[in-house]
């Protein structure tokens, strides 16, 4: 149900908001292959302590 939620949302955007979002998703799937080096290491967003 959740996809489907999301289709529908997405499919309702405007066009510059479409590629927008399109950019910020891949520099986000560019990330996690940065952060997992190829995807062959767990990723992980631990905080340091303070």
């Amino acid at each position: 149900a959740g996809f489907f939620i999301c289709l529908g949302l997405w499919w309702n955007l405007s066009q510059p908001a479409k590629i927008v979002g399109s950019i910020w998703m891949l520099a986000g799937i560019a990330f996690g292959v940065w952060k997992t080096r190829g995807f062959r290491e767990q990723l992980s967003f631990e905080v340091p302590p303070e």
